[in-house]
């Protein structure tokens, strides 16, 4: 569990195999693999990418140093499912509809 001392638990954790456990709270929570860390330049290999459902939110965790070293919640609504997909790039399933039938493609570090 990552916690600081004084402060609640983040409420996730991850084994160094790359493994991460599921809690319903953000749905997922995945370690950047090292064999795509020269691809994320913002971020390094151990680095989590958490999804935060209930707030909206999708953040990048250093276990290390226990900072967010990115965030984003909008215009997501819902969404689940982050993963580092390279070239900068996170992959997220957003639950809210625009109407359009597709998805669409935000950032990019």
């Amino acid at each position: 569990m990552v916690r600081r001392p004084g402060f609640a638990p983040l409420g996730w954790e991850a084994q160094g195999d790359g493994t991460a456990y599921q809690y319903p709270a953000h749905q997922r929570c995945r370690p950047l693999p090292s064999a795509m860390a020269d691809e994320h330049p913002l971020f390094k290999s151990g680095d989590l990418v958490v999804s935060v459902k209930r707030l909206h939110l999708v953040f990048v965790f250093d276990p290390d140093s226990m900072t967010v070293k990115w965030h984003a919640s909008d215009p997501f609504v819902a969404q689940h499912d982050p993963d580092f997909i390279g070239d900068g790039w996170i992959a997220v399933f957003d639950n809210q509809d625009d109407g359009t039938g597709r998805g669409s493609l935000l950032g990019g570090s």
